[in-house]
């Protein structure tokens, strides 16, 4: 309850700053006086507060990012200042768009995720045709399209891998000690430390836990970690649910959880995470279990980027590898989710459409393509990144953001543009979804209690979600 309030005031605090961040909160009025200012909602990597970072730390890497990023483009647009405001990002962004179109707040460019696609359907941005250099990924826009027209740009993104904490694996004696798996997992023709199919990792997952359970340790350590936090449940849930050919929406946009492919998925969801350490179901926290993760309490895990990049130690990630997300042994699809991914759009009551346009193709070129996966480990979405060289180093942790850009390379690959918004009854539909998932993996005992679940929370969200 308390953190639903602290998002609520959130959301208030951002419509009664709204004006006030519009106004000027990168300078006063003077410094864009006889210019054309550009006003850019920005989202992570871009810092609104640049020059106060640097002040603070010189060296701070996203600021001289966006210091970069101002300087090249204001360089290049004689007369013309920008000015950045940041107005938080997820739902709390979400509210802040809305008070804002709503206020006719004057802004040019924005950011936004998955839900940007109701701002399409309603018309609050101008379509945007980008220059014939940039060979935008098709598989990056499908949320993004309209009548064959693009409205809202994948600057970068990102996608999930299988995250492998090998000492772990080594501990539980999968693994030998120069990191080889075991005669026994060679002979099986499973390898443990890039499972082909979710059977195979279930079955070194059962085996971890087995290991723990003999030593006494299972209630704290275990095979593979489930997801169950309530801000992004959904998110992983959709990477299982690809990788069988499933998603949350038909054709005609009602949620199909009880369909027979995401029932496959969740029951695998459920399987593993009877292998997870006990205390991990409970967890509501991100940080805490990719803390798990990191400190070896568990093998595997279906994540981002982020326990590398917000709780791994440089000695951590030494044990930390990734790669590609299994499939289904029957009726599999080699798939991942878009996530973490960053649109930008252009407002379409904006008087400066061909400025907001070169700015967001700024952000699309191949050096600050390449920046931002450096200095933030995400995954470009101009194709012709994937084409150099150059990002197959450590400069640009290739070792470990390999299967993450590999769905936008890889022709084989089915990449789910992520997971659908709304405009109404968003909180229902999302607390009905965590019920449901939690159910799901913590209470239920076999695949037709999976079943069950997703029959009732199927029913219940399709009620509140169009009223």
């Amino acid at each position: 309850m308390a953190k639903k309030w602290m998002k609520m005031l959130a959301v208030l605090f951002g419509a009664l700053l709204l004006f006030a961040a519009v106004a000027g909160c990168t300078g006063g009025e003077d410094e864009y006086a006889g210019k054309t200012r550009l006003i850019v909602w920005t989202a992570d990597p871009i810092d609104a507060n640049y020059t106060t970072t640097l002040n603070v730390n010189p060296d701070d890497p996203k600021a001289l990012f966006t210091k970069q990023l101002v300087e090249d483009f204001e360089g290049a647009h004689e007369n013309v200042k920008l000015q950045l405001v940041f107005q938080d990002w997820g739902e709390t962004l979400n509210q802040n768009l809305l008070a804002a179109f709503a206020r006719k707040t004057k802004m040019d460019v924005v950011p936004g995720e998955a839900y940007i696609r109701s701002y399409i359907e309603a018309g609050r941005f101008a379509p945007i045709e980008l220059d014939e250099n940039i060979r935008l990924s098709e598989k990056a826009t499908g949320n993004a399209m309209k009548d064959g027209e693009l409205y809202a740009v994948p600057v970068f993104t990102g996608t999930f891998s299988l995250i492998i904490n090998t000492q772990v694996l080594k501990e539980a004696g999968i693994l030998n000690d120069d990191g080889t798996p075991k005669q026994e997992w060679t002979d099986k023709n499973i390898d443990p430390l890039a499972p082909k199919y979710w059977e195979d990792l279930l079955e070194v997952s059962k085996a971890v836990k087995q290991y723990f359970v003999s030593q006494d340790e299972g209630d704290g350590r275990g095979g593979c970690l489930i997801d169950l936090v309530e801000d992004g449940s959904q998110w992983r849930a959709l990477a299982y649910m690809a990788t069988a050919g499933g998603d949350y929406l038909d054709d005609n946009d009602d949620f199909i959880l009880n369909d027979e492919k995401n029932i496959k998925a969740f029951d695998m969801m459920r399987q593993l995470g009877e292998t997870a350490p006990d205390n991990s179901l409970g967890i509501n926290d991100e940080n805490t279990l990719f803390r798990y993760l990191t400190n070896g309490n568990a093998a595997y895990i279906v994540e981002g980027i982020s326990p590398f990049t917000v709780t791994a130690t440089d000695a951590q990630r030494k044990n930390l590898i990734t790669v590609e997300l299994p499939t289904f042994k029957t009726g599999g699809v080699k798939a991942n989710v878009m996530c973490g991914t960053v649109y930008y759009s252009i407002v379409e009551s904006s008087e400066n459409k061909d400025l907001a346009q070169d700015f967001i193709e700024l952000l699309l070129t191949e050096e600050y393509q390449k920046l931002m996966m450096e200095i933030d480990y995400r995954v470009p979405t101009n194709s012709a990144v994937f084409e150099s060289e150059e990002i197959q180093t450590e400069q640009y942790h290739w070792s470990i953001m390999e299967p993450y850009c590999k769905p936008f390379s890889d022709e084989s690959y089915t990449v789910v543009p992520g997971v659908p918004g709304f405009n109404n009854n968003q909180a229902n539909i999302w607390s009905t979804w965590n019920s449901f998932l939690r159910n799901a993996v913590r209470s239920a005992n076999d695949i037709a209690a999976v079943r069950n679940y997703a029959n009732a929370a199927n029913t219940q969200i399709n009620e509140v979600k169009d009223r």
